[in-house]
């Protein structure tokens, strides 16, 4: 049985409000916002850009490679603590000036 986590849990929610019918959580270390994960999530799920939902809890590398490729995205607030590097480079200070400048509301 595989461990349904957090993260999958609250996906799956979310796509379920929204009526998606298809979900792919992304790994850990995939070089977001490359190209080469999108790619990839796009060929797993048989989609086209136009029709494809990136939800992401960091506007650097989840919203901006959503953005990038076309997709309709969904910024979605943190479940848990930071990856070490995410702290190191200071993304999450960068990400709040954004959220307070634009007024944006991650989702729950």
């Amino acid at each position: 049985v595989m461990f349904r986590g957090r993260r999958i849990t609250r996906l799956e929610r979310i796509a379920a409000d929204l009526e998606i019918e298809k979900v792919f959580p992304a790994l850990l270390f995939t070089r977001k916002p490359g190209p080469t994960p999108f790619r990839w999530a796009l060929e797993k799920l048989g989609s086209r850009p136009e029709e494809t939902c990136m939800v992401g809890d960091q506007i650097f590398s989840d919203i901006l490679g959503g953005n990038r490729f076309g997709f309709y995205t969904i910024l979605v607030t943190s479940l848990g603590q930071d990856h070490w590097s995410t702290r190191l480079t200071g993304r999450r200070t960068r990400e709040r000036r954004l959220i307070a400048r634009y007024g944006l509301k991650p989702r729950e």
